[in-house]
């Protein structure tokens, strides 16, 4: 992996990055996909999607770049919706990766831990709701991911992603659909975690460090089992937004969770915590989001900050920042990343003051998106394909 840093990022469009997966006669007419769309009170698509993922049959990547949360938005943009469409579009056959006698590997987990599967597993069938974990207590969909395999490799980098929603909602199949359309044509396998999310109604409400512990768990399934589903393990890439991203800088900062897998922090290649305010607790503590997780212990939140872990020596993998929104946040943000290169840590901090919080998540995937899809694409290359 190529370890440099950098200020900041100025990447080109991505417009040539929604090449069409398919012929328009494999596309469901509207209102075939309305259809597809409506969700379950879960949150998750209806078994009116069906369960075939077509995975892109060739890596397309922006400027011609060499191959190596909040709740479901449904104001797609025109591309999107055409996107969607297409990774939901029932073809009468997908080409599978298979070994060099053709036959056909099963897709289950492999018994054997951290073994790559010799063969290419199936391509092109998304995996959902494979559980990482079972704890006592806690419904099997909480500790839950999907994975979306892509065609263009057998031993594909992976790109892991933990939704947003303020520790209390979200859920793995929030907006995955633009992101595994994304990832999967540029060649990256992509998983989507869900954790134990926070309710003060339950009598032992997840707070920290459940999510944390449950994420951790995640990567750990993902290291053991993901080249049963075309993924390279040694080619990890941990991303999220809000929440998520909170979660994403402690796991891949904070040696105690993956440690208590026997892993270390360099199973991440790169980490990409998209906007969050949670890189320093203590400072935001008494927002009654953080309070609610973190609870009124001052050595608690510094414990729960990322940035405690951000000192030299460590062996973090390169780190993926979106610098927006009022000055405090951009003020924290600017200082974690000085701390992470004072420590060593290269960091590439993309500038998004003309975005939302929300649309740092909601743009990623999108034609139109000139900010942050680009700069996350070049990271991404530059950190997994090196």
């Amino acid at each position: 992996m190529r370890r440099y840093s950098r200020q900041k990022l100025i990447s080109p469009s991505i417009a040539d990055c929604h090449a069409s997966c398919g012929s328009s006669s494999a596309l469901p007419g509207p209102a075939a996909l309305d259809r597809r769309r409506r969700r379950s009170h879960e949150g998750r698509f209806t078994s009116a999607e069906g369960s075939r993922w077509v995975a892109p049959a060739a890596p397309v990547r922006p400027e011609g770049r060499d191959p190596a949360g909040a709740r479901r938005h449904d104001s797609l943009g025109a591309v999107s919706r055409l996107a969607l469409a297409v990774v939901l579009a029932l073809a009468a056959t997908v080409p599978a990766c298979s070994g060099s006698d053709g036959d056909r590997v099963s897709s289950k987990s492999s018994t054997s831990s951290r073994i790559a599967p010799s063969r290419c597993p199936d391509g092109g069938f998304v995996r959902r709701d494979l559980r990482y974990a079972k704890r006592e207590g806690v419904p099997a969909g909480a500790n839950s991911l999907d994975v979306y395999p892509t065609l263009r490799s057998c031993k594909a980098p992976v790109v892991v992603w933990v939704h947003g929603g303020g520790w209390r909602s979200g859920d793995k199949a929030n907006g995955a659909i633009p992101k595994a359309v994304l990832f999967t044509q540029a060649g990256y396998v992509f998983v989507s975690v869900n954790y134990r999310l926070y309710d003060a109604d339950d009598t032992r409400p997840a707070v920290y460090p459940a999510a944390n512990e449950d994420v951790a768990a995640a990567l750990a399934w993902v290291h053991d089992h993901i080249g049963d589903y075309g993924g390279d393990p040694d080619r990890i890439a941990l991303l999220g937004h809000s929440a998520g991203a909170q979660i994403a800088a402690s796991v891949g900062l904070d040696p105690r969770y993956l440690r208590a897998h026997d892993l270390g922090l360099d199973t991440l290649a790169c980490i990409g915590p998209l906007d969050t305010e949670g890189f320093a607790v203590q400072e935001v503590a008494s927002n009654p989001v953080y309070a609610d997780v973190f609870g009124t212990d001052p050595e608690v939140w510094v414990e729960a900050s990322p940035v405690t872990y951000a000192t030299p020596g460590t062996k973090a993998g390169d780190v993926l920042l979106v610098e927006r929104g009022r000055p405090v946040r951009v003020g924290q943000t600017q200082r974690f990343a000085d701390v992470l290169r004072a420590a060593g840590v290269p960091v590439t901090a993309v500038a998004a003051p003309m975005y939302t919080h929300a649309q740092v998540n909601t743009k990623i995937g999108q034609a139109d998106d000139t900010v942050i899809t680009p700069a996350l694409m070049a990271f991404l290359a530059d950190c997994l394909d090196a």
